[in-house]
């Protein structure tokens, strides 16, 4: 065990503090959150992988601060077809609705989540959060990804000029928010 120093100077600022309340889930409605970290986990015991959201709230006001967690399956190589096309199909939503351009030609999901998923932090995220019970029968909050939030596309032209697109690949590093 380790040897700790004296904390008695503690004693009079916690008999003053007041108990916090309001942790726990958020209640059930709207949110409008910005992402806050956004990484890979994997099981080391199946070898699943996933994408772990953590999403700050910033409205409604009386919830700013406080987090809402989201999760995306990632399939691994054998996972069932029909199972992968339904877990990427759920990623390409919510990568959308933050505003990844996931239809562009030079998307490719496995370079975006390798070398740019740090892209995705303080992106703006409206969602939903809803409790719903699961298969033991507690209660478990799911946040679902709604749109992308207004204003949250980056470099979008207000002139109203338009451009021509090209036939030519570019070597430029691919940014997965630009309006090209």
């Amino acid at each position: 065990m380790v040897a700790l120093p004296n904390l008695n100077y503690l004693d009079d600022p916690f008999a003053e503090a007041e108990e916090m309340t309001g942790g726990g889930s958020l209640p059930d409605g709207d949110y409008e959150c910005m992402v806050d970290e956004v990484e890979i986990k994997q099981s080391e015991e199946r070898g699943t992988m996933w994408l772990n959201w953590k999403l700050k709230v910033s409205s409604p006001e009386e919830f700013a601060g406080r987090f809402l967690f989201h999760t995306n399956s990632i399939p691994v190589q054998d996972t069932d077809p029909e199972k992968a096309k339904t877990m990427l199909g759920m990623l390409k939503a919510d990568l959308k609705a933050v505003g990844v351009k996931v239809e562009h030609e030079r998307f490719r999901l496995g370079a975006f989540l390798k070398d740019q998923l740090s892209s995705l932090l303080d992106k703006p995220i409206a969602v939903s959060a809803k409790t719903k019970k699961d298969n033991k029968g507690q209660d478990r909050q799911n946040t679902y990804f709604k749109r992308e939030k207004e204003g949250a596309s980056t470099n979008a032209s207000t002139s109203g000029a338009t451009s021509t697109a090209s036939t030519e690949v570019s070597d430029a590093p691919f940014d997965p928010f630009a309006d090209e």
